[in-house]
């Protein structure tokens, strides 16, 4: 199964406050949550020139998001379940930005990432 994610950040750090993570599958299913960026700000990285970036953009920043950055990842989780670890492979517009934030994430909640790392390919 093939799986294309995106989240927005505060940050380039890999300890990034997640604003939100989408996501869609090869079958079009898809997923997005909007996260608690208040509550992440303690202990996540909050960039100021990336604030500043989000503040010149005309699309809407996804800042009002009231879901707990744990419970996003778990949703996210539970959402990727039905496809096999083995045979699930996630895309991302640069592997070193998204994939390597989620996994920061993951690890400080101490939830298991739901894809292997051989299977994270780059979409550009």
């Amino acid at each position: 199964m093939q799986v294309v994610i995106d989240i927005e950040t505060l940050s380039l750090k890999p300890n990034a406050v997640i604003l939100s993570i989408g996501a869609i599958a090869e079958s079009g299913e898809t997923f997005y949550t909007e996260l608690d960026w208040k509550r992440q700000k303690y202990h996540r990285h909050v960039d100021p020139e990336t604030c500043m970036w989000w503040a010149k953009q005309t699309e809407q920043t996804p800042l009002q998001g009231e879901v707990l950055l744990a419970d996003g990842l778990m949703d996210l989780n539970y959402w990727l379940q039905d496809y096999e670890r083995d045979s699930l492979y996630i895309w991302a517009r640069g592997p070193q930005f998204d994939i390597v934030i989620l996994e920061n994430a993951f690890e400080e909640a101490g939830i298991p990432v739901p894809w292997k790392y051989k299977n994270v390919r780059d979409v550009r």
